[in-house]
């Protein structure tokens, strides 16, 4: 289904695909013969799907008429673009179909019969999760029988994984999903296993790749757009490392695009309207629990009430993003875990690591945990009011009101505002640096009031830190200056500083302070 070359990491092969053989009856079938991807170090090479394509009533696309449009892409990969949401969308449903000279297709019914007897106990529980991933995002119910159904599982064959359907002009009448036991090595959520339930129940029920490509393709020569990958798409065959640099991980829901796409076709579904904690501690399932997937790749759909991020249980930096459209650096991968876009999660809390957590507007209520945590406020700093009690931050401005704690750090459009104690009188203070009047200043909190100093001049340097540097109890400031290849700080003791260069950075960054 995915990948061309191997990486290393994994120790995946791919082999060249055969092609499918043809039968010209007048059944109105089409298969998508997915590929392959053999995990070496546990079960045998892989053999190229052999799966027949049906050609007559429905006017199908030969291999040679989708090889061609594949050529067509490949003229053009220069001119690739970055595609919105809804441009991926559109493909899914309607262009994936043109390059094969076909129409698009959907159930006529928002119910939907499967059949599961010819699956073992785990493959069982695979489908009926894959199932339910697509019912929680559209308005599509999936109901098991154990008779004649429109969508019926089996497992025959060896290294093989694809989907038939029927069609009566723009409807699926049934379909056929076929993915062998041996096409990967468990039936666990986070596998490739799970990833393959989920592409191929996405063509039962009427998408196509995200891309003119079939059984096998390469990133760079046959995408239309750039941002054709498992990020983005379930039914993209290119991992997500293949743009952008977010992490290759196994894709356990449908993505952004594929929830844009489906809820074009179904509607959109009402699901999750409660208080719901995503993460450590999840009640939304297994699929959204990092303490049983931690190593994950999801999009949160989420309909309604008061709704909690929870990464707790992570000792690395993260980026949180509680923007919807927006993806989340969670655990140490990148880019890994999305907001759809009409979601709302309304809090955060944050790990042990130095987190920044960018606030949405709906009130945030926000725990960035241990660590020196910073949140990105989108407004200039003139348009907030800041309150801090007893250990709680207080942010009211255009975003909403937000309620912080064990927030070291706030960040505003062209200004950031590190918290520390300056003055060792345990209370802790603010530091301001204003990049574009080239100062740096303070506030002195003393029974929630603050008195404002002017300290000096920034120089191109920038603060990668704070903390107590000599022991004196009182909070010193880290200085970087990239262009001059130096690191300084600066000591305070009884409110007077002074600063120091310590050395040379020669390639290092500041991890953490």
């Amino acid at each position: 289904m995915l990948k061309t070359a191997s990486r290393a990491w994994q120790n995946w092969n791919r082999e060249a695909d055969a092609g499918p053989a043809f039968d010209d009856s007048a059944a109105t079938s089409l298969f998508w013969g997915e590929q392959d991807l053999t995990f070496a170090a546990a079960c045998s090479k892989g053999q190229p799907d052999n799966a027949s394509l049906a050609g007559g009533q429905d006017n199908l696309a030969t291999v040679d008429q989708l090889n061609e449009a594949t050529a067509h892409s490949a003229l053009n990969q220069a001119s690739a673009t970055f595609a919105t949401n809804a441009t991926l969308a559109d493909f899914l449903v309607n262009g994936y179909w043109t390059y094969n000279g076909q129409q698009a297709r959907h159930w006529a019914s928002t119910t939907v019969t499967y059949n599961i007897n010819g699956l073992t106990a785990g493959e069982k529980a695979l489908a009926q999760s894959a199932l339910n991933a697509w019912h929680e995002v559209a308005n599509i119910n999936f109901s098991v029988t154990t008779g004649a159904a429109n969508i019926t599982f089996n497992h025959n064959g060896s290294g093989q994984a694809f989907t038939s359907t029927n069609v009566s002009g723009a409807n699926i009448t049934s379909a056929t999903i076929d993915i062998s036991s041996d096409w990967w090595p468990n039936t666990n959520i986070n596998s490739y296993m799970y990833q393959t339930y989920l592409h191929e129940i996405g063509h039962a029920i009427g998408l196509g790749h995200q891309g003119p490509y079939n059984g096998s393709a390469t990133y760079g020569i046959d995408n239309l757009y750039v941002n054709d990958t498992w990020q983005w798409s379930v039914m993209s065959y290119f991992d997500q490392d293949s743009y952008g640099g977010a992490t290759t991980e196994f894709v356990t829901t449908a993505e952004m695009a594929d929830i844009y796409a489906i809820q074009s076709i179904y509607g959109a579904a009402s699901t999750r309207t409660g208080s719901t904690t995503y993460g450590f501690n999840s009640n939304a399932g297994a699929v959204y629990d990092f303490s049983q997937n931690s190593g994950t790749a999801f999009t949160i759909y989420d309909s309604g009430g008061t709704d909690t991020i929870d990464c707790s249980g992570y000792s690395q930096n993260q980026i949180i993003n509680l923007i919807g459209g927006r993806w989340s650096s969670i655990g140490s991968r990148i880019n890994n875990i999305a907001i759809y876009l009409t979601s709302v999660i309304e809090n955060v809390i944050g790990g042990t690591g130095n987190d920044q957590i960018f606030e949405n507007g709906a009130n945030n209520i926000i725990n960035g945990g241990n660590g020196t945590d910073t949140v990105v406020f989108r407004g200039i700093r003139s348009a907030y009011n800041i309150t801090v009690l007893a250990g709680v931050t207080t942010v009211i401005g255009p975003d909403g009101t937000d309620t912080l704690t064990n927030i070291e750090n706030l960040s505003f459009t062209g200004q950031n505002r590190l918290g520390k104690d300056f003055n060792n009188d345990a209370t802790s203070d603010v530091l301001w640096v204003n990049n574009a009047a080239n100062q740096v200043g303070d506030w002195i909190m003393t029974n929630n009031t603050a008195s404002f100093r002017v300290i000096g001049q920034s120089n191109g340097w920038t603060v990668a830190g704070t903390g107590d540097f000599n022991g004196d109890g009182t909070s010193d400031v880290l200085w970087i200056n990239v262009a001059a290849n130096q690191v300084g700080d600066w000591t305070v003791v009884k409110n007077t500083t002074t600063f120091n260069v310590l050395g040379k950075l020669n390639g290092w960054t500041v991890g953490g302070t």
